[in-house]
């Protein structure tokens, strides 16, 4: 017997190529975590794959969630019907009992402080904070680092030696912060933490259970907290419909904050540029997550203050964009989105490598306890 585990694209590649790969005696196909395949732009790779194999087969679909896209799928998989097998009655609620959930309604301009504040406050905690984009997790990372909050970053541009170090050492570690994508959000095995934070709340219902999940598992407790612009408050609408989830509402007491704090940050980053760099990628990689959202009706790019939405990333005014995001970002793929940030992170790089040592070494001199 053999089995061969690969990539929809490696594997489209070599049942096209390579003239010694024979599927004639094919006996099974399996697709794990089928729904994320298709999110991730692999739909006419799967659907040319299917076309090349063998129709005298088994084949197995497995997904955490039942799409229209997964049921299109399996209609071009299958030549009988399927048997369908689920894990879940169906009137059951997507999350757990014992998964305290919140959110908190927070403008643009005063996340970073409501984020600082949280997570100074439970540093004796395992947590776990969601961003939108890996600069949005870099930034935030460096800057925390910088002013003495320590924190790691995980996401998909790193090598991967280094995500499977960092995820060992937060597995490991008794408690923490992990600044990451959705790249963590499923199939990671994370034990003991506390706090889930979306500090970018995501565009559909699944995507939140999944993050989530992250927390409360093996029967233990578990909680979590979602931040909401104003008018991002339709989204409890739809967790509520599609994932009969029911979220509280928290709050946050930010006249017990010192004085200051928010001038000290934006100080910091404007005066360095190396941060400053860092805060203008993260801006605009929030604002191109923001204008790809699936639900405009709720994450409406034109409903945004830019000048808010900088100051939320300690700018002192919006940086110039190269993009008209009310235009093509909202229609940009995946893969264009990918080329667009690689393009600025490499315009920066050498810059960045010369300032990066200034940083090391350096001790924070923001004042102020929560």
């Amino acid at each position: 017997m053999m089995i061969v585990i690969a990539s929809p694209g490696r594997l489209l590649d070599h049942l096209k190529l390579t003239t010694d790969w024979l599927t004639k005696n094919l006996l099974v196909l399996a697709v794990d975590e089928a729904d994320r395949v298709l999110d991730n732009g692999f739909e006419e790779d799967m659907r040319e794959i299917v076309s090349l194999l063998p129709k005298q087969r088994q084949t197995f679909l497995f997904s955490a969630t039942q799409t229209t896209r997964v049921e299109q799928l399996a209609r071009i998989s299958f030549y009988r019907p399927p048997l369908l097998i689920s894990m879940k009655r169906r009137e059951e609620k997507a999350t757990v009992d014992t998964l305290e959930q919140g959110y908190v309604m927070c403008p643009s301009e005063q996340r970073l402080l409501v984020l600082y504040h949280f997570v100074k406050r439970n540093l004796k905690k395992k947590m776990i904070v969601f961003f939108s984009s890996r600069n949005a997790v870099s930034f935030h990372c460096e800057l925390f680092n910088y002013i003495d909050v320590p924190c790691v970053a995980f996401h998909g541009k790193q090598k991967q030696h280094q995500r499977s170090a960092t995820y060992m050492q937060f597995c490991n570690a008794p408690s923490g912060v992990l600044f990451t994508t959705d790249v963590a959000a499923r199939g990671l095995d994370i034990p003991h933490v506390d706090w889930i934070v979306q500090f970018d709340p995501p565009d559909d219902p699944v995507k939140y259970v999944h993050r989530v999940g992250r927390t409360a598992r093996a029967g233990r407790c578990g909680n979590a907290l979602m931040f909401l612009l104003p008018q991002e408050k339709l989204f409890l609408k739809y967790l509520y419909d599609d994932a009969h989830v029911t979220v509280s509402e928290f709050t946050f007491d930010l006249s017990k904050v010192k004085q200051g704090v928010s001038e000290q940050l934006e100080q910091l980053v404007n005066t360095n540029y190396y941060l400053r760099t860092s805060a203008r990628r993260a801006y605009e990689g929030y604002l191109l997550s923001y204008s790809s959202s699936q639900l405009k009706n709720v994450f409406d790019i034109h409903s945004l203050d830019l000048a808010a939405v900088a100051k939320g990333f300690a700018l002192s005014e919006p940086p110039p964009l190269k993009l008209d995001l009310s235009q093509s970002a909202a229609h940009m793929n995946k893969k264009s989105r990918r080329e667009f940030c690689h393009m600025k992170e490499s315009k920066d790089k050498r810059r960045r490598l010369v300032n990066e040592q200034t940083l090391k070494g350096r001790k924070s001199n923001i004042s102020g306890e929560w």
